[in-house]
């Protein structure tokens, strides 16, 4: 499990999908900071589906640094 540090904008490239998986949620309190745990699971085609394959967390302030991530790759139109 990772704790999101920071942020970091990559070069722009062609992005493929490998495959899609499920994504679970919960928010939860860490030391009083409220943090947003995600998590993937794996793929049908693994051994062991269901399984956590990975897992990261935000804090508030990353969780507001992605939503302004989200704002500039998906503008809202007109």
């Amino acid at each position: 499990m990772a704790l999101i540090r920071k942020f970091e904008r990559l070069a722009d490239s062609p992005i493929g999908f490998r495959t899609e998986v499920d994504c679970g949620w919960r928010v939860g309190q860490v030391g009083g900071d409220r943090i947003l745990h995600l998590e993937t699971y794996g793929s049908t085609e693994r051994e062991r589906t269901g399984k956590v394959s990975q897992a990261i967390e935000l804090n508030e302030d990353q969780a507001r640094e992605l939503q302004q991530i989200l704002r500039l790759a998906f503008p809202e139109p007109g």
